[in-house]
Formats: C-alpha cells, sequence, structure tokens
C-alpha cells in the first residue's frame, strides 16, 4: 500500500504545478500516518488473535493431557 502512495505521488508531482506540491506533500504526509495507523492497529489485532489461539491450543493441550492421567 505504501510502495503505491509513493509511485501516486511521482506521478502528481510530474501533473501538477510546483505551487501545488506542498499541498501535495501534506496530503500524502497524512495519508501515509493513515496507512500506519490502519497498519499498527492490524499488527496488535493479529497479534492479540495469536496470543488467543495460543492459549485455547495450550488450554486443550492441558485438558487432554489431564484426561490420559
Amino acid at each position: 500500500m505504501i510502495s503505491e502512495l509513493f509511485v501516486i505521488a511521482g506521478i502528481a508531482l510530474v501533473m501538477i504545478p510546483p505551487k501545488k506540491w506542498p499541498a501535495l506533500i501534506h496530503h500524502l504526509h497524512q495519508a501515509l500516518r493513515f496507512l500506519e495507523a490502519i497498519q499498527q492497529k492490524a499488527r496488535h489485532f493479529w497479534c492479540t488473535q495469536l496470543a488467543h489461539y495460543e492459549l485455547q491450543h495450550n488450554q486443550e493441550k492441558a485438558a487432554k493431557a489431564k484426561r490420559r492421567h
């Protein structure tokens, strides 16, 4: 996603006049911060899901071991 943002930025720099570059850079910076926030939330979500899965797996494993003894 971020690499696509830089491609779009490069195309935009060629197509718009230099006097509008500061506004473009501002919007690109906002978009980059937005994408980083989404990436951080996704990372947190998947880490939480993985921790939940591992806990559940360990509990099931312990329950099976308990039944065997």
